[in-house]
């Protein structure tokens, strides 16, 4: 007959050994799971021979950012028309008459990790100087995290538009501001093609340790007996 005492269990040495090397293993990939990263792409179609807008709010993959250039209006152009415009669609950012000395801001709703624009000009001849910073806060406040630029010259061709890529990464960006232009003119480009990799989030530690529990009670129960 089976007696109570006979279901007492002690787990061997070795089984102890094998239980502790997985939760460490488990406790360390608790602190490093993640749950990926998730890039947002906003191609501004759909917005252009609109009114003039003060903001812009667009949401992709669970990431919304507004576009704004600190109160003064901007709008979208059309330029499909030109050579090597393909990748711009039919719908691009633009400044709006006096804004052109005013830089566009982007703000995100999360922390990203990287972010891009593409910057186009026509052909004019001229040299264009393209720049884009990221901020620790809102509305490029707080801690810069990051700058990039550089140049663009334009060769003489009126019938086309010409198109540079800039990136920008850093931990924890809230908002970005980027122009483009010449000395004359310093935010006369068209933009397009904006994307953001969001910054990965780690898992609850519940999720992240759900592996650790179910593979102790397979290995506990494999090994457990009862005396009989």
């Amino acid at each position: 007959m089976l007696r109570f005492k006979d279901l007492h269990y002690r787990p061997s040495r070795r089984l102890r050994a094998d239980l502790a090397m997985i939760f460490l293993a488990m406790t360390a990939f608790a602190k490093t799971a993640s749950a990926g990263t998730t890039t947002a792409q906003f191609d501004l179609e759909g917005y252009a021979g609109g009114f003039p807008f003060s903001a812009l709010a667009l949401t992709d993959d669970g990431l919304t950012i507004t576009i704004s250039q600190g109160g003064h209006p901007f709008t979208f152009s059309d330029i499909s028309d030109l050579n090597g415009s393909a990748v711009y669609g039919k719908s691009s950012l633009q400044s709006f008459g006096p804004s052109d000395n005013f830089p566009f801001y982007v703000d995100f709703s999360s922390p990203i990790n990287s972010f891009t624009v593409q910057m186009g000009n026509l052909g004019l001849g001229i040299v264009d100087t393209l720049d884009v910073m990221a901020f620790a806060g809102p509305h490029a406040t707080g801690t810069r995290l990051g700058s990039n630029s550089t140049t663009m010259s334009l060769p003489s061709d009126a019938s086309s538009i010409f198109i540079k890529t800039l990136a920008i990464s850093g931990s924890g960006i809230r908002s970005v501001q980027f122009m483009g232009g010449s000395s004359a003119d310093p935010n006369s480009l068209y933009y397009d093609n904006l994307s953001a990799t969001l910054a990965a989030v780690p898992l609850p530690p519940a999720i992240s340790i759900a592996p650790a529990g179910l593979l102790i009670a397979w290995l506990a129960g494999r090994r457990m007996s009862i005396s009989r």
